[in-house]
């Protein structure tokens, strides 16, 4: 949802269209001879800035004795999270599975989306609500789409999760 105001310029002699968005967001507008073209300032963080942080922090995870990072498990841990990504989204965060493999956790105040990577097919995604209620769990396989169900119900919760970001970790791989 987003509120639209029209102010006029009297030096223009035209109006300026400001768009703000329900967290109070600014959207910018451009006059144009046309009318009014308005676009979204730059996000914070971009979805390929946190996808750079996720694999800098996947290049420098400690992962067990009994786990082993290969290409593909690499690789496929990177097209998920990039699949999953969204501008101004939680910060992945990298650790070994408790299992083996790969965890990615995005977790804000106390909910948290869960990524577990066993192998390219044994995957599984789940998200639990702060009180620890599960929201939801899917089962991946090699043969996942980004329009899947899972892949959407995981986007619409990080869209769900950005809104109650409060503060973010400024790191390295996140400056501009």
């Amino acid at each position: 949802m987003s509120v639209t105001m029209t102010s006029p310029s009297v030096r223009e002699n035209r109006s300026r269209q400001f768009v703000l968005s329900r967290s109070g967001r600014l959207l910018k507008s451009t006059p144009t001879t046309n009318g009014i073209v308005v676009r979204q300032l730059a996000p914070t963080v971009t979805r390929d800035q946190l996808l750079a942080h996720f694999v800098s922090s996947l290049a420098q995870a400690v992962v067990g004795e009994d786990v082993r990072l290969t290409f593909s498990l690499a690789r496929a841990a990177t097209e998920l999270v990039d699949a999953l990504l969204i501008d101004d989204g939680p910060t992945p965060q990298v650790s070994p599975g408790p299992e083996g493999g790969i965890a990615v956790e995005w977790l804000v105040n106390g909910s948290s989306l869960t990524l577990h990577i066993v192998s390219e097919s044994d995957i599984r995604l789940w998200a639990d609500s702060a009180a620890g209620e599960e929201i939801f769990d899917f089962e991946l396989n090699a043969n996942w789409k980004s329009n899947d169900e899972s892949i959407r119900t995981a986007r619409a919760f990080l869209k769900h999760l950005r809104g109650s970001i409060g503060n973010r970790v400024v790191l390295s791989s996140l400056a501009r």
